[in-house]
């Protein structure tokens, strides 16, 4: 098995074609080899009938033993290969071939002196194996047993020279068909040849490449077909990854600068107590945003690596929110926009109790942010058909419909009011998106200029809801932009 392993495929193919072959030729030997054999011996049979028919036709026409004895001597004494014996019924020789007569041969049944054959295969001791015919027929004065012999000698000759030709058929054929099963081999893994050529010179530096496709409908095609998608895929990851690299680099860089020119002129330059007091804050806020972006960059690659559900466990979802809702109550009177949450169901979701808390944080956060002031921002939630849906709704500035799609994208900042001191990395709503993906479930923003924005947030339960809130109702006329993890039922 490690050998036939390490074989090309088109070795093994030849091989199990190989192999297919030399069991139907065996088959196939063996069948013809049976049919030869019943062949011959029916051959042999009607032979010993006939020879033994016409020695009853002619003792049948005689009168007296010794008439029956000269017939024989001038006719059946020297026969080619058949050698023939008359007696009587108690096993007295009347007349036969004379290396017979150390033999004892069967008799065959008799009734009513009737006249019965026998065929049968007999083993005479340093003569071989020989088929005797026997019958029982009627002499001229009393019933008489006739024999007739035929050595298997030649019929064996000929059927292991039949054989041997068979063999060497076989042979043959199974040598033509190791040539042909490779060059059929090489032929139908040409094309796969082929992909693997092209696929060898796809490489991170040139993924615009791609496999040409000549029939999409055979196995290779799909093959060719998949690999185009799986290197489309590859092509658009390294891009995101490349476009992510150096939008982080890019948000690192100015608080990083900051920093550094601020410790320059401290180290560098004579400064008074005052200048360093002003310059410490400004070091504290570029440092603080340094940690909440290296913090968020931490929970995306965490999402990219497949570890944000490890901790996952039952969270309720009422005390969640009102806990979440308590810490940004301050920060909501302070801006002047009310912070209303209306009744939400105490349902049970399996995941994680920070993750879930920093999603809606985030969304209630931005909610806020770019809500003016006299403004509302509305919390309202029901479950049913086994899902959680909570709505974030506020009455800000709104989102335009170039813009929707783009939401969820990492380092992504709408222009204008949502882009200035209140304006942070870009990472918020993607670190929302990727925290509901991690949960199984959907996010969407739905929302209109200078009226308002609503996020939804749909999440699977893991018990049945205790309570259903109808308190919501869709924003008219909203856009909208859903990011599906899982296709709910």
């Amino acid at each position: 098995m490690l050998v036939t392993n390490a074989w090309s495929i088109r070795w093994r193919l030849t091989a199990w074609y190989i192999a297919a072959l030399s069991v139907i030729l065996l088959i196939f030997g063996g069948l013809m080899c049976a049919m030869m054999s019943r062949q011959m011996r029916q051959r042999i049979d009607t032979e010993l009938a006939e020879e033994a028919k016409e020695l009853a036709e002619e003792i049948g026409f005689l009168h007296s033993i010794e008439e029956i004895r000269a017939v024989f001597k001038r006719r059946y004494s020297d026969h080619g290969s058949f050698s023939f014996q008359i007696s009587r019924a108690d096993g007295s020789v009347v007349c036969g071939n004379a290396w017979l007569r150390a033999h004892t041969l069967p008799t065959p049944s008799s009734r009513n002196n009737a006249a019965i054959a026998s065929l049968r295969d007999v083993s005479l001791a340093k003569l071989g194996l020989h088929r005797l015919f026997g019958r029982t027929i009627q002499g001229p004065a009393e019933p008489l047993i006739i024999h007739v012999l035929v050595p298997y000698a030649q019929f064996q000759r000929e059927f292991f020279e039949f054989a041997k030709n068979l063999i060497v058929a076989g042979g043959v054929a199974l040598l033509v068909a190791c040539a042909g099963g490779l060059l059929i081999a090489r032929r139908a893994l040409k094309p796969l040849e082929r992909i693997i050529s092209a696929a060898e010179r796809i490489s991170a530096e040139n993924l615009t490449m791609s496999i040409e496709v000549k029939n999409p409908r055979d196995e290779l095609g799909r093959l060719a077909t998949t690999l185009n998608d799986t290197f489309k895929r590859l092509r658009d990851s390294v891009s995101r990854m490349q476009r992510f690299t150096a939008d982080a680099a890019h948000e690192l860089r100015t608080p990083l600068t900051v920093l550094r020119t601020r410790l320059e002129v401290a180290v560098r330059l004579p400064v008074d107590e005052e200048h360093l007091r002003n310059s410490f804050p400004i070091a504290l806020e570029q440092t603080e945003k340094l940690t909440t972006l290296i913090d968020q960059l931490l929970i995306l690659s965490r999402h990219d690596a497949g570890l944000s559900k490890s901790l996952f466990d039952e969270v309720y979802l009422k005390p969640l929110l009102e806990d979440v809702v308590e810490m940004l109550r301050t920060a909501a009177t302070v801006k002047g926009v009310s912070l209303e949450m209306y009744e939400i169901p105490n349902c049970v979701v399996c995941g994680d109790d920070i993750l879930l808390s920093r999603l809606f944080f985030n969304l209630i956060d931005n909610a806020i942010k770019y809500t003016p002031a006299g403004g509302l921002v509305r919390l309202t939630g029901f479950c049913g058909d086994q899902h959680l849906r909570m709505m974030i709704s506020d009455t800000g500035v709104g989102i335009a419909t170039d813009h929707l799609p783009k939401v969820f994208d990492r380092f992504y900042r709408i222009d204008h009011s949502r882009n200035g001191p209140m304006g942070g990395a870009g990472l918020g709503l993607a670190i929302c998106q990727s925290i509901v993906e991690t949960h199984q479930g959907e996010i969407s923003v739905a929302s209109i200029v200078n009226e308002g924005t609503t996020f939804t947030v749909v999440l699977p339960l893991l018990a049945d809801a205790v309570t259903i809130i109808d308190a919501y109702r869709e924003v008219p006329h909203a856009q909208s932009r859903h990011s599906n993890a899982t296709q709910l039922s």
